[in-house]
């Protein structure tokens, strides 16, 4: 839609869900950790994801983390070190 093929994006998994989660939490959160460049070369140099949940400080996503400031910016702190990466990618 925005006609940037090599845009680079970083996408934070859902924070309470683990690797290791089955159902629909555990789905959404291996397809999510599927799109990174690391591990699937379609992306490479241009996508990378963030295991957030052990960044979690508390509470869940329909809690939004029970209001722990610490979660969000630990995890955006990472996301931030992540596309650093990104954009030293060629």
């Amino acid at each position: 839609d925005f006609n940037a093929p090599n845009a680079k994006f970083v996408l934070a998994t859902l924070g309470e869900a683990t690797k290791e989660e089955g159902g629909t939490k555990g789905k959404i959160t291996q397809a999510q950790l599927a799109v990174d460049g690391k591990k699937n070369k379609e992306f490479k140099g241009n996508v990378a994801t963030v295991f957030s949940n052990p960044f979690c400080h508390g509470g869940s996503g329909n809690s939004h983390y029970g209001g722990n400031a610490e979660t969000y910016m630990d995890v955006g702190e990472e996301m931030g070190r992540s596309m650093v990466e990104l954009l030293k990618s060629k």
